[in-house]
């Protein structure tokens, strides 16, 4: 293939040679167009056929327009999947529209729709990542319910997003298996046994280790959120530590006389709540399922 450059020939490359320019030199053996009327640069296409250097394989693979070059003819150069830069035409590329964002407002929310929780600027009760269903739309806010209908909040459009169909197939008709991480009520429990024909099964509250039955649909699947703090499942606040927990140090910031390392697992006591930034911690057992911890009293 012929490279061009001020209009002048600059030579002849082989595949293999055009192979090494579109990733390292191309930009000095080659002007830089403006950017075409085709694509603009950060447009995402589809790869319809093969580039110029033959990777038949990522047909159909999605990628980023990176830069436009002129080798004889138009030519660009996109950052493929596995990171490399390919140099293709644009007959071998296909534009892939990208809708705009959806706005939300009492305009477009209807009663009985399904939405994500986001956010949470207004001070309501539920879980990021939560699927709540929509009671009524008002002017600057949405008033929303649980799935399980137990209590309602109002919410701001910008803190939600619509649910995916997958999502509001999941929220509807949950299923639930041994180890899932469910709520029930107020309190975190974990799944222990297949949901029976009567449409119960057993759980064991994370908080003081009680088991119990409970219908499925009085459970939903705990966010990605609330399973990340050990804490949040047994009813603390994100934070929170108490004398007698087991914690491991992930991150350097301990002032107290223990000799801690990143990583070491230790007893939590006075002197590190009083000088132990808890963000440096990681709850490993809470006190409240030690056997062997009795409080020293004073």
């Amino acid at each position: 293939m012929k490279l061009y450059k001020d209009g002048q020939l600059v030579g002849e490359f082989s595949t293999t040679e055009l192979k090494e320019l579109a990733g390292v030199d191309i930009e000095k053996a080659a002007d830089v167009a403006v950017i075409g009327e085709d694509f603009s640069k950060f447009d995402k296409v589809e790869i319809v056929c093969e580039s110029y250097y033959g990777r038949a394989n990522k047909i159909g693979e999605t990628a980023e327009i990176k830069e436009t070059y002129y080798l004889k003819e138009l030519v660009y150069s996109v950052y493929e999947n596995d990171g490399y830069v390919g140099v293709y035409p644009p007959s071998a590329l296909k534009l892939i529209e990208e809708e705009p964002e959806e706005v939300l407002s009492y305009e477009n929310v209807k009663v009985g729709e399904y939405f994500v929780i986001t956010d949470n600027n207004n001070g309501h009760r539920f879980a990021t990542g939560e699927v709540i269903k929509a009671k009524g739309a008002h002017i600057t806010q949405l008033k929303a319910e649980r799935m399980d209908e137990a209590y309602w909040w109002f919410v701001y459009y910008t803190d939600v997003r619509r649910a995916t169909a997958t999502e509001i197939a999941e929220a509807t008709n949950p299923k639930f298996e041994i180890g899932d991480v469910v709520k029930v009520g107020g309190s975190f429990a974990k799944v222990t046994s297949e949901v029976e024909s009567d449409g119960e099964c057993k759980i064991k509250r994370y908080k003081d280790g009680v088991w119990g039955y409970s219908q499925y649909t009085n459970l939903r699947h705990a966010t990605e959120e609330e399973k990340t703090h050990l804490q949040t499942l047994i009813g603390r606040e994100k934070d929170e530590y108490k004398i007698g927990d087991l914690a491991r140090l992930e991150a350097s910031g301990l002032r107290n006389s223990l000799r801690t390392h990143v990583g070491c697992i230790f007893e939590v006591g006075h002197d590190t709540l009083a000088y132990t930034n808890s963000k440096h911690l990681k709850l490993i057992t809470p006190v409240e399922w030690r056997h062997d911890f009795v409080e020293e009293v004073k």
